[in-house]
């Protein structure tokens, strides 16, 4: 197959793997570019480049001037069009088709004839309450489990979901988990008995519901955890939403938690891969890290503090939900402590697996680039 991509970084794996199976992929120069740069694989400008297969590594890329300006629509169609007239493309895959520049690429693909397909970024998808702003535009949805389709029907959508599993979610099906335990403990010097609590920050973009929010919640977390170290004494771990984990935003949440007489804490722009294993509870707004917590076997606590939610979308799966402040500590205790609690979570979550990531058996890359192939056939 021939494929041009508008990836992610969480979409790294999932790139190498089609690029392995001996299918040819340009994409856009963004994270993933780079991190393919570092890896050494051949990225080679649009023009010029080999048109040999390089089962090895990219095609190509697409010349910096379409990023140029993010409105920039017309460059857009230009590197489509010319792309597709000269390698005959047998499908456009995009991480979101919400914004501009991957809503451009989608229509002119659509246009051309090409089979177009979203790998949708997130696993929770009420978070998307209120930038779920129009219908998608692609011809197929490569969804993590039902919980995608059954948000999608709700609304309406006529988009065709194929449940395949989360690629980004096949490393939670590997033996290593134990072993990143011990050794981030170590790392941070944490006694394994010590509960160890994960706060996720949501992204943090006028495109985000939570931008009209002066009260995104943090400082209620960070009191939670404060009233809890009489009880537990847990450490916790702050991680930013990794679009906005510079080393500037770490410093600045780290300087308002010490002015603020926060201990016990630590922030850092590391990888869920790294952090998940390591810890006892998730607490985060409505975002895919929920998810994840899930799937991996962990208590997990979401809240949102608005006059209206929709947590009743997500009852018995896994979740606690909060939507008052106050409630953070109490509920936070609960599900480290109490056994009932815990219990009572664990027998959620056997549902919730496949509910939010189909079969979780670490196979979902494989499903996508079988559904890929099949419809592009």
């Amino acid at each position: 197959m021939k494929i041009l991509a508008y990836l992610r970084r969480e979409n790294n794996p999932l790139a190498f793997d089609i690029m392995k199976s001996g299918h040819d992929m340009w994409v856009f120069p963004d994270d993933i570019m780079l991190m393919q740069r570092k890896l050494g694989f051949p990225a080679q400008p649009l023009e010029g480049a080999d048109p040999a297969p390089r089962p090895s590594g990219l095609t190509g890329m697409i010349e910096d001037y379409v990023l140029a300006r993010w409105d920039n629509v017309a460059s857009m169609v230009k590197a489509v069009t010319e792309l597709h007239a000269k390698e005959h493309l047998d499908a456009v895959v995009v991480w979101t088709d919400a914004g501009i520049l991957q809503r451009t690429m989608v229509l002119a693909a659509k246009h051309l004839g090409i089979p177009t397909f979203e790998l949708t970024h997130g696993a929770l998808n009420t978070y998307r309450q209120g930038h779920f702003e129009c219908e998608s535009h692609v011809d197929y949805i490569l969804a993590p489990g039902q919980e995608e389709a059954d948000f999608r029907a709700f609304y309406g959508s006529k988009a065709k979901v194929i449940i395949t599993g989360k690629p980004s979610f096949d490393w939670m099906w590997t033996d290593s988990r134990l072993k990143v335990r011990s050794f981030m403990r170590e790392k941070l010097g944490i006694p394994e008995k010590r509960p160890v609590i994960l706060y996720g920050m949501t992204w943090r973009h006028p495109f985000s519901t939570w931008e009209r929010d002066k009260d995104r919640g943090e400082a209620s977390v960070m009191e939670a955890h404060m009233n809890m170290q009489a009880v537990c004494k847990p450490f916790t771990i702050i991680k930013p939403h990794y679009i906005s984990a510079s080393d500037g935003f770490v410093k600045d949440v780290a300087a308002w938690c010490d002015a603020n007489g926060i201990t016990d804490y630590a922030v850092t722009g590391m990888d869920v891969q790294a952090l998940l294993p390591t810890v006892d509870l998730v607490v985060s707004h409505k975002s895919s890290l929920l998810v994840e917590a899930v799937l991996m076997d962990l208590p997990a606590v979401g809240f949102d503090f608005r006059e209206r939610n929709d947590f009743d979308f997500y009852r018995s799966l896994g979740i606690e939900w909060v939507m008052r402040p106050a409630d953070l500590s109490p509920v936070m205790t609960r599900c480290l402590l109490d056994k009932d609690t815990r219990d009572r979570l664990a027998h959620e979550r056997e549902r919730a697996k496949t509910y939010f990531n189909d079969a979780c058996d670490g196979k979902a890359t494989e499903r996508v680039i079988a559904a890929i192939a099949q419809i592009a056939a």
